[in-house]
């Protein structure tokens, strides 16, 4: 038997908790923000 080398880039689950909320409250930002313009040239 031979054993090979792996690593493995381990990522705590509360930073990607973190990342998850932070990406969701930018995207309903980002949408509020695109659906308000897009009224405001229709209007």
């Amino acid at each position: 038997m031979f054993s090979i080398p792996v690593t493995f880039n381990v990522v705590p689950e509360s930073i990607i908790g973190a990342v998850g909320v932070v990406g969701g409250s930018f995207t309903a930002v980002v949408y509020r923000m695109r659906k308000e313009r897009s009224r405001d040239r229709i209007g």
